[in-house]
């Protein structure tokens, strides 16, 4: 790979770059000499696909990575822009599972705290994607014990695609010592 070639990780509904899963990813990547960056997202949808697209502007991005909100995310720039993507335990319709969220909110690695308003949610139905575009260059990583999103849900959108169910571990996905699926990384 070439030096000035990146990965992008887009994290998850509050979290951050301090996340165990983008710390764990970036030390595996490392040893391939694979480097990845992961802009602290902003909580609102607007403000994140801004700071998405100026990454994107500014680096050789190879490869998305982004699990929950943040595969989300890389399926859209993914859809957009052709550039292959692994999501990770994606939030598929957040316009809805963020629901309960709306109101005051902490980020749980920065401490931030924030309003997380319900026009955030019109916002992230209007670029939901309906489907996967190209699925040579796409790969799911699904929990089949993902508490928060139902993983049926995924299995059917990512159809077609490769996809890598695991059988431990749950939304958070905290656990990527796991070579089966690092591999593939």
């Amino acid at each position: 790979m070439k030096s000035n070639s990146e990965y992008l990780y887009l994290h998850g509904f509050n979290s951050s770059d301090s996340s165990l899963k983008y710390e764990r990813l970036k030390k595996f990547l490392h040893h391939k000499d694979i480097k990845i960056i992961c802009p602290n997202l902003h909580f609102s949808p607007a403000k994140a696909i801004k700071q998405i697209e100026t990454v994107i502007k500014k680096k050789k991005i190879v490869k998305i990575i982004g699990s929950s909100l943040g595969g989300f995310y890389a399926i859209y720039f993914g859809n957009k822009l052709n550039i292959p993507i692994i999501a990770i335990n994606p939030a598929l319709e957040p316009d809805k599972s963020l629901l309960n969220y709306v109101g005051a909110q902490k980020n749980i690695y920065t401490k931030k705290k924030y309003i997380f308003k319900k026009e955030y949610l019109y916002h992230l139905s209007k670029i939901k994607q309906s489907r996967i575009k190209n699925k040579k260059i796409t790969l799911l990583i699904q929990s089949i014990k993902d508490e928060l999103l139902p993983w049926t849900h995924a299995r059917n959108f990512f159809k077609g695609c490769k996809s890598i169910f695991i059988n431990n571990g749950n939304h958070g996905l905290e656990d990527l010592s796991n070579l089966e699926y690092l591999a593939c990384i």
